[in-house]
Parts: C-alpha cells; sequence; structure tokens
C-alpha cells in the first residue's frame, strides 16, 4: 500500500508537470526533484509516525 501511494504520488506530480508546456527546464526540474522528495518522504514518515 505504501509503494501505491509513493507511486501515486509520483505520477501525479510528473502529469503536472509535463502537461506544463510552456514551462522552462527549470520548472521541469523543481517538479521532478519535489515528486522525488515526495515518492521517499510519504513511505518514511509513514514508517515513522509521531518523529
Amino acid at each position: 500500500m505504501r509503494m501505491y501511494v509513493s507511486v501515486s504520488y509520483w505520477s501525479i506530480y510528473f502529469r503536472f508537470a509535463f502537461r506544463r508546456s510552456c514551462g522552462t527546464v527549470f520548472e521541469y526540474l523543481v517538479f521532478g526533484i519535489d515528486g522525488l522528495v515526495s515518492a521517499v518522504a510519504i513511505p518514511v514518515f509513514q514508517a515513522f509516525p509521531g518523529e
């Protein structure tokens, strides 16, 4: 389930990023990093509640 949640967030971030056809390379990098952090942070926070 955790894997599914992280993958779902990953997909949402990247779809939103790549749909912005007028976006700059910087925006793509920011969205990509943001999506990667979310995919890693969400299962980590779920694994360690209260920290």
